[in-house]
């Protein structure tokens, strides 16, 4: 008999593969949970493993096969962002080109080129997908039970789980160590918060509630301090950026939402945050003088390969310039040193442009009817993309997942609105007069147009 856990995903997971060859936009749903609770290395996923079931390749042919035979609304308006889906392809060919350009190819080369091609595939996609304000409002939802399913595992873990007081191997392979983890809790806090907002029941609301408050309590666990500061930066922008429909309404929910998260933290947690203040620490802490260490020794790495090191290469390089192998501990670092500085600029480039896109497209928004609660799904999106690019100037993210999903996010909701916009269009346009509904002889379809 199986655990009660396998059960309920088996269905929940055989219920989206089935449901994406009809809509492929489920598939998406199917692949970002898979990728939060991994059932590969839980427990409770090991009788499907022995299956031979591989949930994020089985997740991802089913949306391929719907996106080829299932029924899907076509969208009103030509896609727009195909220079920032561009940059994506060129970011893939500079990855498999620093094979030559780079040091040499490695087992580490090999990993990471094998899933970095498949994250900006799978980022391609949802960007075609996720283009209506429904399968926005499911991708959110989506985060929201991850997010949950993450917290409480972190709550209930078990001694063996922590190493030197933080939490560590909870959730996917991107983030089963505490700085990963606590990073990726930390920027899709503010989209289970967007989801709060446009919660429409009691029950919604609770179950986002719910997902904050043991996120958070996660993040607590891990004490890591890249992750808070990438969190208090986003707090900062959340109370700056609120829409002023609500603004009163949300500065009031954000002061409550401090206080009692305030209670959650205990002082060993207080112990270590308070080492990024004290100047003594600062100069003594082994992590951040190490870090500045290797970020020097990353400069100087560009210096001398400015076309990157190739993919996967930057840690087994540090022992060309420095005592010990080391990580970047910076996404941008990691970005140039490994790929290059042209590879570095065009991913500056998107960068820039998921802001930018996000900024053009809240203000095209209150064209269309309740645009507020588009609004409200950009806002979190906008707070969660200061929360990761704050964070990943202390840590790497530049081949984590759902740090793309965030960049590609401002594209979806810039086609969603783009989508209501020429469909409101339509709606407006009059009707033809009957004496003008013919087919035409000609093209064989209405003259009227």
């Amino acid at each position: 008999m199986w655990p009660i856990k396998t059960i309920l995903f088996a269905l929940l997971y055989a219920a989206l593969c089935l449901g994406s060859l009809m809509d492929p936009s489920f598939g998406v749903l199917n692949y970002v949970l898979v990728y939060q609770v991994d059932p590969q290395s839980a427990w409770w996923g090991i009788p499907l493993r022995d299956m031979g079931i591989r949930f994020s390749m089985y997740a991802a042919a089913c949306m391929m096969v719907g996106m080829l035979v299932g029924r899907r609304t076509p969208p009103r308006a030509a896609p727009s962002g195909r220079l920032w889906e561009l940059g994506v392809f060129l970011l893939v060919l500079i990855g498999f080109l620093s094979i030559f350009t780079g040091v040499g190819y490695t087992g580490e080369s090999a990993a990471r080129l094998d899933k970095f091609w498949k994250m900006l595939l799978f980022v391609l996609v949802m960007g075609r997908l996720l283009t209506t304000r429904e399968t926005l409002r499911r991708f959110l939802w989506t985060i929201v039970i991850g997010t949950l399913y993450l917290g409480r595992e972190a709550f209930i873990a078990g001694p063996s789980r922590f190493h030197l007081g933080r939490l560590n191997d909870i959730g996917g392979p991107d983030f089963q160590f505490s700085s990963g983890f606590a990073v990726h809790l930390g920027a899709v806090l503010p989209l289970v918060g967007a989801a709060l907002l446009i919660a429409k029941s009691w029950y919604g609301r609770i179950l986002a509630l719910a997902a904050g408050a043991f996120g958070f309590n996660a993040m607590i666990l891990c004490r890591t301090r890249s992750a808070i500061v990438g969190l208090a930066a986003g707090a900062a922008m959340a109370a700056l950026m609120a829409p002023k429909q609500r603004r009163y309404r949300i500065l009031v929910l954000l002061v409550i939402c401090g206080a009692i998260a305030t209670t959650l933290m205990d002082p060993g947690f207080w112990q270590r945050m308070m080492t990024i203040t004290d100047p003594e620490t600062r100069a003594t802490d082994t992590a951040i003088v190490t870090r500045l260490d290797v970020w020097q020794v990353g400069v100087k790495m560009i210096r001398d390969y400015p076309l990157g090191v190739g993919a996967g290469n930057f840690e087994q390089m540090t022992r060309a310039y420095y005592h010990e192998r080391r990580a970047a501990h910076n996404t941008f670092l990691n970005c140039i040193a490994e790929l290059g500085i042209p590879a570095g600029l065009i991913f500056l480039t998107m960068l820039t442009g998921s802001f930018l896109r996000l900024h053009r497209a809240m203000r095209e928004a209150e064209a269309i009817p309740g645009f507020l609660e588009i609004r409200y799904m950009g806002y979190g999106v906008f707070v969660s993309l200061v929360t990761y690019v704050v964070a990943g100037f202390f840590t790497e993210r530049f081949y984590t997942e759902s740090f793309w999903w965030v960049l590609t996010l401002p594209l979806c909701i810039q086609r969603t609105i783009e989508n209501e916009l020429a469909e409101a269009q339509l709606a407006a346009m009059p009707m033809p007069p009957p004496e003008l509904e013919h087919a035409s002889p000609l093209i064989g379809r209405p003259a009227y147009v």
